[in-house]
């Protein structure tokens, strides 16, 4: 059971991060992110922001990650064109703090997990946010994110990539697309044997960017193990009495997983036969139409005819 995110235990300050406050919370997917965002839900903050949350068909939402993605991460730009839903409004190849206003600083608290794509860029532009960061074993992550993202969300199948090349786009839903572009963005692969070969550099570089970044004071090297105390000490607020919640995030992505090509599916099915009915209820009104007219004329040249002989 998901622990209670209404709690009596408020951090001093539950600015957003456009407002000069908030988290980013910079683990790694399947390092323990999802039982983090949970806890900062429990310590107060209101408005915390994880991908596993996010509706599957928010285009609004996805559609913005896209645009961020598409500016932060050169592979996509350099080896991968635009997905079609970004063809008719192509994305920024810069992201302002405008943009980064709009995506997430204004409404929220807290940033989990996609951190992982911009964590340079959320650190430049929140300089005085608070950083959480822990450190999982690399082949124990790499074994857990290998099964649990590359492989459980089905990305690399023959049915999975024909969905993205032929389906996808009579889907109408930008998430599908957005999360794979994000990962082989991040990992800059478009295979999956070329990801599982760069995953160990990714880890590494981006232990190494935020702790280059973040501000003296403002990080804390964590670890999930610890609980509450660092945690509560480096925002200054009271330890709960509710135990430190341990989400089993497999079970959330493991979903997804499985909906993502079936939901991708039937939406295009839907969206096929709702079009080819219009087209066939439109054709079906040009006929009546054009049967009306052509027998209205003949009709009357006939009443001509009969009148003139009638004469």
């Amino acid at each position: 059971m998901a622990p209670s995110t209404s709690c009596e235990y408020l951090p001093p300050s539950k600015k957003k991060l456009a407002n000069g406050g908030g988290v980013l919370v910079m683990g790694l997917p399947r390092s323990g992110t999802y039982s983090v965002a949970h806890a900062m839900r429990m310590l107060g903050h209101e408005h915390v922001f994880h991908n596993l949350d996010v509706p599957l068909q928010a285009n609004e939402v996805w559609g913005g990650l896209f645009r961020a993605m598409w500016a932060c991460l050169p592979y996509l730009r350099e080896h991968m064109g635009l997905p079609y839903f970004a063809k008719k409004n192509p994305p920024p190849t810069v992201f302002t703090r405008a943009d980064w206003d709009n995506l997430v600083g204004q409404d929220y608290q807290v940033v989990a997990d996609i951190s992982v794509y911009f964590a340079a860029e959320l650190i430049g532009t929140y300089p005085d946010a608070q950083v959480i960061l822990w450190q999982r074993d690399i082949d124990a992550w790499y074994q857990s994110y290998d099964s649990g993202v590359l492989q459980g969300f089905d990305f690399h199948s023959p049915v999975a990539m024909f969905a993205r090349k032929y389906i996808a786009p009579f889907s109408g839903v930008y998430w599908h697309m957005t999360m794979w572009y994000g990962i082989a963005g991040w990992l800059q692969a478009k295979d999956i044997n070329g990801m599982r070969t760069n995953a160990r550099d990714r880890y590494r570089e981006h232990f190494e960017t935020v702790r280059k970044m973040a501000k003296p004071g403002k990080l804390l090297e964590y670890r999930l193990s610890d609980g509450w105390e660092p945690i509560c000490e480096f925002l200054d607020c009271l330890v709960p009495d509710e135990p430190f919640p341990h989400l089993n995030e497999m079970n959330v992505i493991k979903q997804m997983g499985r909906e993502m090509n079936t939901n991708v599916l039937y939406l295009a099915l839907w969206n096929i036969i709702m079009h080819l009915l219009l087209l066939g209820i439109g054709a079906l009104a040009i006929a009546q139409g054009y049967r009306y007219l052509v027998g209205g004329k003949t009709g009357f040249s006939r009443v001509l005819r009969w009148k003139t002989t009638s004469g």
